[in-house]
C-alpha cells in the first residue's frame, strides 16, 4: 500500500499551525519514538522560527510516549546538533527548522545516529508507521524516561571546528577581519564564537534571533545580502560570511562582490583536492557543469548525485571523497562531519585566504572558469509537479541530456536544469553558460519548455 509522502528532499516543511499542527506533530513523534524503538536516547534542537516551541513538545509527547528518552539541545544550527549526535553518543535526532524557507514555514528533520538525516527507505518506514499508527504503545512503567538538557553542544562543537583546521596559528598570526550575517538565524549562536576562537576580528548584522526576520530574508541569496555588501564595500574587512536560518549553507564575498555557492565549492574544492593531492568531489546534477574543469587541475573526479543533501551526505561517506556540497552554499567537509556545515565552511574560507595571502577574489578569478550561472523558479502546486514534470520530459525528447533528477540538458557552452523543488510548490531552473549572450538563450529554450507544461 502507498502513503502520502511527508518528507521532502531535505526532511519535512510546511506552514505551521496548517500543515504542522500539534496534533501531526505528536503523531509524527509517535512514529519516530517507534522506529528507534523502546529506551532510545534523542537529541533534539530547534532554531528561531514560528512554532519551534509547539513542534517540539509536541513531537517529544509523542516520541516519549513510545519509551525513548529526549535530551534537549534548545536553540542550535542544524550541523552542530548532527555533529552532537555523533560525537556525543546519541542514538538519533529531530532538528526543527525550515532552514532558508520564508518566516510562516517550519519543518522537521530525523537523524540517525552518525548524524546525517535518514536515508529515504528509514523514511519511508516513519512514514507507514505515522499512517498506520499501529504501534504497540509500552507499559506505563516503562514510561521513566525524563527530558534532560544537553549542556555540551556548543563547547565540543567549536572546539572540533578549531581542531579540524590545519593552519590554526597562520590565521590567529593574520587576524583577519569578518563580517558575518546570520540572518537573524542560529548561527549567531556558532559562527562569529568559532571565528573569534581560531583569531578573526568579528563585525555582526543581522546577529539578533527573531523568527520574523526582519533584516532580511532567510535565504542567503547575494541580493539579500545587503547590509552585509554595505560593510563589505568600504574597504575595511577581509571576507563577510552569511548563512540561512538553520546555519547549514553559507554564502560568501568581499568588497569587490559577494558569490554564488556555486562559486566557493568549486574554490574551496580545489583548494582541499590541493593539499590532498586530488580525490573525489561529491556534489548533485544542479551544480554547473563546469566544477569538472576546475578540479580537474588538481586531479579531482566529480560524483554526480540526484539533488537532496541526504544524497550527497551519503555518497561522499560511501565513495570516500575529500569534499562535497551543493550549488545553494552547501559545503561538506568530512573531517568534521559529511553534513553542510556554514560555520566550518566559514572557517576553512579563512584558512584558504590566510594560507594563500590572497583575496577571495583573487582566488575566484585564478581557479574559477568564467561562467554565468542564473536560478529561476515558476509555480507549480505540489499534486500537479509529476505531470508537469511528465510533459517536460517529452519536450527534451532527443536532447543531449541527463535525468538522473529532473532533466538537464547540454547545448553548446550551456545547460539547464529543470526539476521540480521537494520542500516548496515550484519548478527549479538552473541555468548556466559561457557568457551572458549564451546564457539569454539558453533561459529562452527553459523558458519555453517550462511553460507549455504548465499549460497544457
Amino acid at each position: 500500500m502507498e502513503y502520502k509522502r511527508l518528507f521532502g528532499t531535505n526532511g519535512i516543511r510546511g506552514i505551521v499551525n496548517k500543515d504542522l499542527t500539534p496534533e501531526f506533530c505528536f503523531r509524527l513523534g509517535l512514529a519516530v519514538g517507534e522506529y528507534f524503538g523502546e529506551n532510545a536516547l534523542l537529541l533534539i534542537g530547534y532554531d528561531g522560527r514560528y512554532g519551534s516551541s509547539m513542534i517540539f513538545h509536541s513531537l517529544c509527547a509523542g516520541i516519549i510516549s513510545t519509551g525513548c528518552e529526549v535530551h534537549v539541545g534548545g536553540y542550535t544550527t542544524t550541523p552542530m546538533l548532527q555533529y552532537s549526535i555523533k560525537s556525543l553518543g546519541y542514538d538519533g535526532g529531530v532538528m526543527i527548522t525550515a532552514s532558508h524557507n520564508p518566516p510562516e514555514f517550519n519543518g522537521i528533520k530525523v537523524m540517525a545516529s552518525d548524524g546525517i538525516e535518514l536515508d529515504r527507505e528509514s523514511e519511508i518506514k516513519i512514514e507507514k508507521l505515522f499512517h498506520e499508527l499501529n504501534i504497540d504503545s509500552p507499559k506505563h512503567k516503562l514510561l521513566h524516561a525524563k527530558v534532560s538538557q544537553e549542556k555540551r553542544m556548543l563547547p565540543n562543537y567549536i572546539s572540533a571546528i578549531e581542531q579540524a583546521l590545519w593552519a590554526g596559528e597562520l590565521i590567529k598570526s593574520k587576524s583577519p577581519r569578518v563580517v558575518v550575517d546570520p540572518g537573524n538565524g542560529v548561527s549567531v549562536l556558532t559562527t562569529p564564537q568559532a571565528l573569534i576562537k581560531i583569531g578573526c576580528k568579528v563585525t555582526t548584522v543581522n546577529s539578533v534571533i527573531d523568527p520574523s526576520f526582519p533584516g532580511r530574508l532567510p535565504e542567503p541569496v547575494p541580493e539579500n545580502l545587503t547590509a552585509m555588501r554595505t560593510l563589505l564595500e568600504t574597504g575595511k574587512f577581509d571576507i563577510g560570511v552569511a548563512h540561512d536560518g538553520d546555519g547549514d549553507r553559507c554564502i560568501a564575498g568581499d568588497e569587490r562582490d559577494i558569490y554564488w555557492g556555486d562559486v566557493t565549492l568549486i574554490l574551496l574544492a580545489t583548494y582541499i583536492l590541493e593539499q590532498r593531492g586530488g580525490g573525489k568531489i561529491v556534489t548533485p546534477i544542479s551544480t554547473p557543469f563546469f566544477i569538472e574543469e576546475a578540479i580537474s587541475n588538481f586531479n579531482g573526479k566529480v560524483v554526480w548525485t540526484r539533488v537532496g543533501s541526504i544524497t550527497v551526505s551519503r555518497t561522499l561517506v560511501a565513495e570516500k571523497a575529500v569534499c562535497g556540497g551543493e550549488e545553494n552554499g552547501g559545503f561538506m567537509y568530512p573531517d568534521l562531519h559529511p553534513v553542510r556545515d556554514g560555520t566550518m565552511t566559514s572557517a576553512l574560507l579563512l584558512q584558504m585566504i590566510s594560507e594563500y595571502e590572497k583575496s577571495l577574489s583573487d582566488l575566484i578569478e585564478e581557479r574559477v572558469p568564467k561562467y554565468v550561472v542564473y536560478k529561476t523558479k515558476f509555480k507549480c502546486p505540489n499534486e500537479k509537479k509529476d505531470t508537469v514534470m511528465e510533459r517536460i520530459m517529452k519536450l527534451t525528447e532527443g536532447e543531449n541530456r541527463i535525468t538522473i533528477d529532473g532533466v538537464k540538458v547540454f547545448g553548446n557552452n550551456w545547460a539547464f536544469l529543470i526539476r521540480p523543488s521537494g520542500t516548496e510548490p515550484i519548478i527549479r531552473c538552473f541555468i548556466e553558460a559561457k557568457d551572458d549572450a549564451i546564457l539569454e538563450k539558453a533561459l529562452e529554450k527553459a523558458k519555453g519548455i517550462i511553460e507549455k507544461a504548465l499549460a497544457s
